[in-house]
This record gives structure tokens, C-alpha cells and sequence, in this order.
């Protein structure tokens, strides 16, 4: 019998510890929309959340005397020229900014981000990865490829979630399915 409550309450701390992980994962992509904002486009983003939302590294979220920001998009204010329109403007390493940890470097502070929120790094090329993508992320990514990329190669790079060094560089035909980059990233 107290085997089975020893066994009942190992369930129960592991469960909480895991609940607690995904209250603090989710508490810290709270604070990166709230402080970059986010975007619609994918030539301004600099992460592709779980969720499929794109954070905003256009630069918006610097120039407060351009741009107000409404929920967790920023607006142009009247009058103003939109000149980060389509680009990103912000190193992704930039991260940095939002975490209360401290680092030896802002590239160890980008891994952190991606490995505790499975956030995905959007560049010109592909992606890089340190974690399986969601199957909303998966979609997400074929959508902007197809859109904005046909008929060129997709990268995915998967890095080691600790160092950052990259294990694997993966090319993805021009025409692949979401469900591919799910199966590539978990080696299949």
C-alpha cells in the first residue's frame, strides 16, 4: 500500500513540475510579445512561437515616437512613414533583453529562448531549430514558404539546444508538405 501513495505522489510532484515549466515557458513568451510585438509578416519577424505567432524584430518596438503599440501589434502613428515596413531590423540575439537570467553571451541567451519556448529562428534562408517544431509552426512555415520562397530550397538547421553549435543542416525541396519538417527535425 504505500508503495502505491509513494508511486501516486512521485506522479503528482512530476506533473506539478511540469505544469510549472509550462506556466514559466508561457509567462516568458508573454513578456516577448509584449516587448517586440507581433507581426503578420515574416520579413519583419525574428521567432515563429509555438502558437504560430511571429515576433516582431522590425525595429518597431525602438521607436517609440513612430509607433504605438495596440495589443501586441505596433500601428503607425498618423503622420508618421512606416520605415520598418517588410524587414528586420533586429539581431536575434536581441532576446536578451527580455530575460532576467544573465549569460555569457546573447547567442547563449537565443538558445535559452528557443530551447525554454520552442521558439523557432526565422532567417532569409529556413529556419534553424533546437526542438521538434509544432504542427502549427510546421504549417506556418510551408505557407510563408510557398508564398514568398517558390521554388527555392528551405533550410532547416538544427542546433544543439545547450551549445548552439548546429548538428544537422537540412534542405528541404522546393515543394514539401508541413508534415515534412516535422519528420526531418525528429530524424525520420
Amino acid at each position: 500500500m504505500l508503495k502505491k501513495h509513494v508511486l501516486l505522489w512521485s506522479s503528482i510532484r512530476v506533473a506539478a513540475r511540469y505544469l510549472e515549466k509550462k506556466a514559466s515557458d508561457s509567462d516568458l513568451i508573454n513578456k516577448a510579445k509584449k516587448f517586440f510585438g507581433t507581426t503578420r509578416n515574416p520579413k519583419e519577424a525574428g521567432y515563429l512561437l509555438p502558437d504560430g505567432t511571429m515576433l516582431d524584430f522590425s525595429g518597431r518596438s525602438q521607436m517609440p515616437e513612430s509607433y504605438d503599440q495596440v495589443g501586441t501589434q505596433w500601428k503607425i502613428k498618423p503622420g508618421k512613414k512606416d520605415w520598418r515596413f517588410s524587414q528586420r531590423d533586429q539581431d536575434h540575439r536581441e532576446i536578451i533583453r527580455i530575460l532576467d537570467k544573465k549569460f555569457q553571451s546573447p547567442t547563449q541567451a537565443m538558445f535559452y529562448f528557443m530551447r525554454k519556448t520552442g521558439a523557432i529562428r526565422m532567417t532569409s534562408y529556413g529556419v534553424t531549430v533546437v526542438t521538434v517544431p509544432t504542427v502549427r509552426q510546421a504549417q506556418i512555415l510551408t505557407g510563408i514558404w510557398r508564398q514568398y520562397h517558390r521554388g527555392e530550397i528551405f533550410t532547416i538547421d538544427i542546433s544543439d539546444p545547450n551549445s548552439g553549435y548546429t548538428k544537422k543542416e537540412i534542405d528541404l525541396p522546393a515543394w514539401f508538405n508541413y508534415t515534412d519538417i516535422i519528420e526531418k527535425v525528429q530524424g525520420k
